[in-house]
């Protein structure tokens, strides 16, 4: 660092977020991988048994949960939470933190997005910058 005067600081981030404070339920993911010629296709597959936590920041990109599990990093997650009345949204994700929460035993999972319809991004973005939708 000492070699140069002229340093930027990038964002980490995509998208813009938000804080939010919504509950959301979650479960694990079965990944199978296909291949279909020279193309690989990864297929995911909630599991049934479901775990309650709570959607703590949101993205177009990604998000956090807060939850009393302790979840290791490098695992798919299925997530299903609501925006707003009228639609319940779900998306597959990748953990890629887990750290402790401010209460004991809590515990705070970050998020990036894998697998999200256009649909379910395009409610984030309008939840995130306000639009009428």
């Amino acid at each position: 660092l000492s070699h140069s005067n002229h340093l930027k600081c990038f964002q980490r981030r995509k998208f813009k977020r938000i804080d939010i404070n919504t509950n959301c339920e979650f479960s694990a993911v079965k990944t199978t991988t296909l291949n279909k010629g020279s193309q690989t296709y990864v297929s995911y597959e909630p599991l049934e048994r479901k775990y309650s936590g709570k959607l703590l920041e949101i993205s177009a990109g990604g998000c956090s949960i807060s939850t009393n599990l302790h979840i290791r990093e490098k695992q798919y997650i299925y997530i299903e939470f609501n925006l707003s009345e009228n639609h319940s949204d779900s998306v597959i994700g990748l953990i890629v933190k887990t750290e402790e929460g401010y209460l004991e035993d809590s515990y705070i999972l970050h998020i990036v997005f894998v697998n999200i319809n256009k649909k379910t991004r395009n409610r984030i973005f309008s939840k995130v910058y306000d639009y009428l939708y």
